[in-house]
């Protein structure tokens, strides 16, 4: 039995395009805003390491995603948001930022916060595309390109995005 999925095409029904849609949207926006908080491009070559980690693991094991998610929106996505905020923002509203992060448990409880609800927005396109591909018959190694791909595109895409607008 042929676990991966290269070598036949067992996908039955339409390919899931429009949820597709949302994955390079959602990269899209994630790569915008590491060009609003002026990243390095170190931080580039994390997100895209890190999204094509996130797509073998879900299109792997669910089980196994959800943690790396957590994860990866804890070390990645909520400092991202927040420098992007920053950087766009006036410097009264880093110095607010930065105080009611660095508030004890009210700070946890607003990182945690943040970082449920950027996990269910980072989560939530990728495991519809994995699930309306796995009910349509799509083999692993399918679901892991298809996911991949359509990150790698938003994040491209941002990327000349950011470099068409500059700097």
């Amino acid at each position: 039995m042929n676990t991966v999925g290269f070598e036949k095409n067992t996908g039955r029904g339409k390919f899931p395009w429009l949820l597709l849609l949302s994955v390079i949207g959602w990269y899209l926006l994630y790569s915008l805003g590491l060009w609003a908080a002026h990243q390095l491009p170190l931080d580039w070559l994390i997100a895209v390491t890190t999204a094509t980690l996130l797509a073998a693991a879900i299109a792997t094991s669910q089980l196994l995603s959800i943690p790396l998610f957590l994860l990866a929106t804890w070390l990645l996505a909520v400092r991202l948001l927040i420098d992007s905020l920053i950087a766009r923002g006036s410097e009264d509203f880093g110095q607010l930022v930065h105080r009611s992060l660095n508030n004890g448990w009210q700070g946890m409880a607003i990182s945690a916060a943040l970082t449920l609800l950027l996990s269910l927005f980072w989560f939530s396109p990728l495991f519809f595309v994995e699930r309306r591909m796995r009910r349509r018959h799509f083999l692993r190694g399918r679901i892991f390109l298809s996911l991949a791909i359509a990150s790698w595109s938003g994040l491209g895409l941002g990327w000349l995005i950011s470099r068409t607008l500059g700097t």
